[in-house]
């Protein structure tokens, strides 16, 4: 009985969502093409950034009532196929996709509902590196695909990410810039969106590019930065703990 209160909890994590303040905002930014945070560690940048890929999955917002404009601004009517990238495919196991355990779930299967889950593809080492999600939205079946990879796939074999097109590409750590050119290039013929959401150690090239876009383009770039201050969900005395390291 707990097991199946637990799973039936977990299937509505993204209905009961709530965004903090400056989460809030990442949303009511949507429409912007690119967005870029930069936030210390705790500020909830994984959780947000998942949720908007979950949400783009899905064809819309869930936490959101279904007569507010956020619901879906920015997420295309039709099917998507996006791209996560992290460090290695450790982090990816940890942090996105591991599925097998009920205490740490991977973030989509905290947040995705897994009803919607109809294919996952593995590497060779069982990671899951792909998730196929299908929704009925607006009386019509909506099929999706999300894609995780890696810097360190990048440095062994550059060219294997310059073939593929995206709907979105979501970068959850800091990345070198020959990456970023070779995976932007898929965003072209989808008029593709990205979201930036990292803590900015190193790769000093992606806070300049944002601060230089979003000041000369905010029609298009959009950028917040942010401290585990900002998460007010997070315990006083934790917090102190965490800074005393």
């Amino acid at each position: 009985l707990a097991l199946l209160r637990e799973q039936n909890l977990r299937s509505k994590a993204l209905e009961y969502f709530v965004p903090h303040t400056k989460q809030l905002q990442f949303f009511q930014n949507a429409d912007k093409p690119n967005r870029y945070g930069f936030a210390g560690n705790r500020f909830g940048k994984s959780v947000v950034g998942v949720v908007e890929d979950c949400s783009w999955l899905l064809g819309e917002r869930l936490f959101f009532e279904t007569s507010n404009p956020l619901r879906r601004l920015g997420i295309p009517t039709h099917g998507v196929k996006g791209l996560v990238l992290s460090e290695d495919w450790d982090k990816v196991h940890e942090i996105f996709t591991n599925k097998d355990s009920l205490d740490r779930p991977g973030k989509f299967f905290e947040y995705l509902p897994q009803d919607k889950i109809v294919g996952m593809s593995r590497t060779q080492k069982g990671i899951i590196n792909s998730l196929t999600v299908s929704n009925r939205i607006d009386g019509r079946v909506r099929e999706s695909q999300i894609v995780f990879d890696t810097v360190r796939s990048f440095i062994n074999n550059p060219r294997s990410f310059e073939s593929s097109d995206w709907d979105f590409i979501h970068i959850d750590e800091p990345i070198m810039q020959e990456l970023w050119s070779a995976v932007s290039r898929g965003l072209i013929d989808r008029g593709g969106f990205t979201w930036w959401l990292m803590t900015p150690l190193g790769f000093p090239w992606m806070y300049e590019h944002a601060k230089e876009f979003s000041r000369a383009d905010p029609e298009n770039h959009w950028m917040f930065e942010a401290t585990m201050d900002d998460n007010p969900t997070l315990d006083e005395r934790k917090k102190e703990e965490y800074i005393a390291q």
